[in-house]
Parts: structure tokens; sequence; C-alpha cells
């Protein structure tokens, strides 16, 4: 933990520039103020590469771990599971492809490595997002992606799985909240009822309006 950020990995990096490519005075000046911050800065001239590999590293990762429901060391100590990491990251590579902007080799064989670690307790924000129940960005980081890659005829049936994993998984949530609910006030709706009567609490009403 630093000050109010929780660190889950190794690294901390940050990458800019214009989206032109150009090398501007304001990237110079912002370049020069973030040497020495603490963390790995990195000017880019082509960013837009930068971004799209961002987004495939995302994608893969968030996909494999929500899909799977487990830690890429988990998933790798599964039979086949390596090679379903490998088949979502060849997913997505082939969606930024399609979109002009391959990954470089040296990129993929880095997230390769990473996706198919042994004991490795890498993991995603969507995943960790998923287990506590809490909204998942499946919407932002892999519902454009795959409509992307479906714009240009690319198949993308793990990501497509996996987009709808988090989305049911939410609904079922929602659906036994409301069942808890209604368990919960079926019981005691006779002295809900009597209460409200006498002037007291308005349960009897969320109740009906969940019933029916």
């Amino acid at each position: 933990m630093v000050g109010g950020v929780c660190l889950v990995a190794n690294f901390q990096q940050l990458v800019y520039g214009e989206r032109n490519g150009e090398t501007t005075p304001r990237l110079q000046t912002l370049d020069a103020t973030l040497q020495g911050a603490g963390f790995d800065a990195r000017l880019s001239t082509d960013i837009m590469q930068a971004m799209w590999e961002k987004w495939v590293q995302l994608a893969s990762l968030g996909a494999i771990t929500c899909l799977m429901r487990g830690t890429i060391g988990e998933i790798v100590a599964a039979p086949g599971g390596a090679e379903l990491s490998t088949d979502v990251l060849n997913e997505s590579a082939a969606v930024a492809t399609a979109c002009d902007h391959k990954p470089s080799e040296d990129f993929l064989s880095r997230n390769a490595a990473a996706m198919t670690a042994p004991g490795s307790s890498l993991t995603s924000s969507m995943y960790r997002d998923l287990r506590k129940c809490a909204p998942v960005e499946a919407d932002h980081i892999l519902g454009d992606f795959i409509e992307r890659g479906s714009a240009h005829g690319v198949a993308t049936p793990l990501l497509k799985a996996a987009f709808e994993s988090p989305r049911l998984s939410g609904r079922a949530v929602q659906a036994l909240s409301c069942a808890a609910i209604i368990l919960w006030c079926w019981p005691i709706s006779g002295s809900r009822v009597r209460r409200r009567k006498s002037g007291g609490c308005t349960v009897t009403n969320y109740q009906q309006s969940t019933l029916n």
C-alpha cells in the first residue's frame, strides 16, 4: 500500500504521447517533469500502438481469469489451462491486427509467458471485481473490443464467452438478492402489516412491489 493506492503488481509504468506521433513542446515538458517521479515514465512516438497493446493485455488477462474463475497459476495448473490462456491472447492479438495495430512479437512473448506462468498469483481487476460482486468493466474492456473485431470479421468465441460470464454472474447475484429479500419479508409480513396500520413501517409496500 502506497498512500491510498494498493499495488498489486511489481511494475509501475506510464506511457504517454501525442496521437499524431509528434514530440511537441508540451510533451517534452511533461516528460521532463515525470522523470524521477518514482515510476517508469516513457515518452512514445506511437502512443496508439502502445494503447492497443495495453488493450490486448487487459482483454486477454481479464477474459481468461473471469472465464476460468482463478489466478493464472490456478488456470495453468488445470489440464489445458496454459493452452487456453494462449488461445485467448491469440484471439485478442487477431483483433488488434485486424484494426491495423498488430502487437509486436516482444509484447506477445512477454504476455504469453506471464499468462502461462506456473504458480503465478497474477489476476485482473475484472476478476477481482467479479469476486467482490462489484460492477465489472466487461463492456468497456471486452464489449467494445469484441465489436471492433466483429466489424473486421474476426471470430472471438473465447472473448465472447468471457464477456457474458461476469454479466450472467451479475444477474444471478441480483436475482439471489431479490430472492433473499422475499424470503426475509414473507414470514413476518403479518406483523409488518399490523405495524403499518398503527402508523409503523413501510416495508409492506416494498414487499408488495418485489413480489408483483
